[in-house]
């Protein structure tokens, strides 16, 4: 069983994703939190376009990004920890299940903090709640597979309603960063495999 039917046993939407990679499955957990998505201008592209409507409601001063704080050197998992993403769970090796609660269909995605506590009491009123894992497991061919799924849960209807149209339309791009997030960390550890 994964830590993230834990988290969230019951949900209204979610996409899964996998690859595998030449490498030990220690190595590709170790490279799901040093993979630089940054590499990848794709990747950079998207969550821009996705933090456009925020610059474009707050416009960042002068020198500062969006968030007030430094440009980031590095575009790995860290970052979504900065950036309102808690770690709900880790088993260290095998899983991680990051949580994320918001009305992500605003323009500044209205992300509420949370933690592990916070995440299993009841969703603020118009919020929704994100899991999302990342998973390794020894395949058959000595390889390693790696996943990941998102499972998004809509405590009511106006919820679910704002989040069906919301994920009509990111839902495509949402999957394509996942894929390239799982091909970066394939890289990383394939690349310090050898």
């Amino acid at each position: 069983m994964l830590s993230i039917d834990y988290w969230m046993p019951t949900y209204d939407f979610a996409e899964r994703h996998e690859t595998r990679a030449r490498a030990a499955p220690g190595r590709v957990y170790q490279a799901i939190r040093a993979a630089d998505f940054g590499h990848n201008s794709l990747f950079k592209l998207l969550l821009g376009l996705r933090a456009l409507p925020h610059l474009l409601l707050n416009p960042p001063k002068a020198g500062q990004m969006a968030s007030g704080r430094a440009p980031e050197s590095k575009l790995t998992l860290d970052v979504f920890f900065h950036n309102g993403f808690v770690m709900l769970e880790e088993r260290n090796g095998h899983e991680m299940v990051i949580g994320l609660t918001g009305r992500f269909w605003r323009p500044t995605g209205a992300i509420v903090r949370t933690d592990p506590v916070e995440f299993r009491l009841p969703t603020p009123e118009g919020a929704v709640k994100a899991a999302w894992n990342f998973a390794v497991r020894r395949a058959t061919d000595d390889s390693t597979l790696l996943t990941t799924e998102t499972r998004v849960w809509c405590p009511d209807t106006a919820a679910r309603r704002y989040f069906r149209a919301y994920w009509t339309l990111i839902r495509p791009f949402s999957g394509l960063l996942r894929r390239i997030m799982l091909r970066e960390i394939q890289k990383t550890a394939e690349k310090h495999a050898n």
